[in-house]
Order: structure tokens, then sequence, then C-alpha cells
């Protein structure tokens, strides 16, 4: 496939859930983001790298070696927040072969921001490491992950109220930890690494949102609410 560097300019036609402290907006269920080489549609346009497998019309399509670059879009933040739309090609449950990642950003083995669907519980943990300390780590009540269906999860550091991980609008789990991220890595969806060192996500991501403001609980509701009509 030739690469080409895709707009989707932003219209009131278009859907803009945030329009402020939005980051990153990729609505990779529109056509507009096909191809590998893209840029997203908030106002700043971020060029991402798609690798691996086949685009498809409501996002990209993983068979563990597909996944999207980001780049180095928030350094150090103690503020952040991330929306994720995703479904599972097969059924994720407990005792998988192996972990599969949401997102990740890795400096080193020893500076590390990631999200994973973990085999050995089948919880979705998030987690956050730098200098080799673990300054949190939470994990999801749920354990299953149905396929096919798609899934909401919201993740935010607060320099204010610390971590939440919130679960297709269900009970917030949390963390005290105020501290920031790592200072460097690329920010990657559907896996941890560009080049790969994991295993991506066997499935479907379909829209996500990146902000660097704080949050209230009807914020966070409405973020979920707005983009569910994409992914029922």
């Amino acid at each position: 496939m030739v690469s080409t560097l895709l707009r989707y300019p932003k219209t009131i036609w278009s859907h803009n859930p945030i329009p402020g402290g939005c980051l990153l907006y990729l609505p990779l269920w529109n056509n507009g983001l096909w191809g590998s080489t893209f840029k997203s549609i908030d106002p700043y346009g971020h060029v991402c790298t798609r690798t691996g497998g086949v685009m498809s019309g409501d996002g990209f399509t993983a068979d563990g070696d597909d996944f999207i670059n980001c780049g180095a879009l928030f350094n150090s933040l103690a503020t952040l927040w991330i929306s994720v739309w995703f479904r599972f090609t097969a059924t994720f449950n407990t005792g998988e072969g192996a972990a599969q990642f949401l997102f990740g950003k890795v400096d080193d083995a020893q500076n590390y921001f990631d999200a994973r669907f973990d085999n050995t519980d089948g919880k979705l943990k998030w987690r956050n490491v730098v200098l080799a300390e673990s300054r949190f780590a939470v994990a999801s009540a749920e354990t299953s992950w149905a396929a096919g269906v798609w899934q909401h999860a919201h993740f935010s550091l607060s320099a204010a109220n610390g971590v939440r991980m919130i679960v297709n609008n269900g009970t917030a789990v949390t963390n005290a930890d105020k501290r920031a991220i790592p200072a460097d890595g690329d920010f990657i969806l559907g896996d941890r690494t560009d080049p790969r060192t994991g295993i991506g996500l066997e499935g479907t991501i379909g829209e996500v949102i990146v902000g660097t403001n704080n949050l209230t609980t009807a914020e966070e509701a409405y973020i979920y609410n707005q983009t569910k009509g994409r992914h029922s």
C-alpha cells in the first residue's frame, strides 16, 4: 500500500465530542483516516503512522502485528486522560497464552506507561513506572472480554486528584498517586512499542481521544456518552 497523508477536516458535521483540552483525536471508524500515514483531526494535526495489517472501515484490525505510532505526544505529564473504544476478535479470558496491549509509552525497561489485558487473570491493567519505581498500577474488576463487543476504557491521571480507570462507564478503580508519567517514548495504540516487543491487541480500536486537562466525573460520563453511539 502506498502511504498517503490524509487530513479529515474538522467541521460542524465532524464528530468532535471534546472541543477543549483535547490533544489527540482519532475517529478510526472514519474512512478519512484510512491509509498508513494520516493526521489526527484535533487542532494539533499529529501525524500518526500505522504498521501491520489492513485498515478496515471501522478502525484498524489487529492480529497481533498491527499498531499505530502517534509520536511523542506527552512527556512527563502529571495530568492526562485517554479514552479508547475497542473490541476483541476472540474472547479474552484468564489463561490466554499471552497478554495483549491496548496502548503503551515506553522509554526503556525502567520507564514505561502502558495498559494491557493480563493473561494471568484476564484483567485490564494500567501501570506507570519511572526509574524502575512503580508509581501506580490499577486493575479492572472485569476478567473476561467478549468477542465482537465494543468496550470502552477511560484512563485519567490528575496532578490534583490522582488516578482513575473506568470500564464501560462503570465504577472507577482509583489510586492516589499524582506523579508524572515517563519523560520519553512514543505513544503507541494497539501495542506497547515500535518496533514491536509484545503482542498487540487482537481486535479493533474504533476511537481514541487524549486530553491534558482535569476532568470532572460528569465530563468523564459525557465523553463516554458522546462517543457511545459510534460503537453500539
